[in-house]
């Protein structure tokens, strides 16, 4: 496989067509929460999962739950683990996985996937008023692929950090060379 580079104006389209719902985003309350150790471990664990070894959709789909019916191409999943409403799967051309968004059951602080990620990157919104696409790049690398994550978030560019998410994207990409 190799290497795709997703310009930043694609990253919005992508988070809006993989997310789960497939409706807009609605604003993110601010959040005062402390950070919750098991909705990190969920994300973590399953990009860890997805960069440890090459991963078929199939793969996915039973690792995550049970396949639902869908009109679309990307696979609907309701999840075995009750921290998570819903998982959407989208596909590279090729067949292999691409996205993985997942419909948290609680939202999840920026500032704690800050901690648990390192930095993220604001990307451009597509018009103003939109929530912000924020990129955790290459948050997790492993052998079979890298994983960044990717969430949008609405308020004011200056308090992002304050605020909360309840979708959050794993995008898969080819390993670095």
């Amino acid at each position: 496989m190799t290497s795709r580079p997703v310009p930043a104006a694609v990253l919005s389209t992508l988070l809006a067509a993989c997310g789960p719902s497939g409706s807009a985003a609605s604003p993110a309350p601010a959040t005062a929460s402390a950070q919750d150790p098991a909705m990190i471990d969920l994300v973590r664990d399953l990009a860890q999962f997805v960069t440890r070894s090459a991963r078929s959709v199939d793969e996915l789909t039973a690792h995550l739950g049970t396949p639902q019916p869908s009109d679309d191409p990307a696979v609907h999943i309701a999840p075995s683990d009750p921290r998570l409403r819903a998982v959407r799967i989208a596909r590279y051309p090729d067949g292999s996985p691409f996205t993985i968004a997942l419909e948290l059951a609680h939202p999840l602080a920026i500032a704690d996937l800050k901690a648990a990620f390192g930095a993220y990157q604001t990307q451009e919104r597509s018009e103003p008023g939109m929530p912000w696409p924020l990129l955790f790049h290459d948050a997790v690398r492993g052998a079979a692929a890298r994983v960044s994550l990717l969430v949008d978030v609405a308020g004011p560019l200056a308090q992002l950090d304050h605020r909360d998410a309840s979708t959050i994207t794993l995008r898969i990409d080819p390993p670095s060379p």
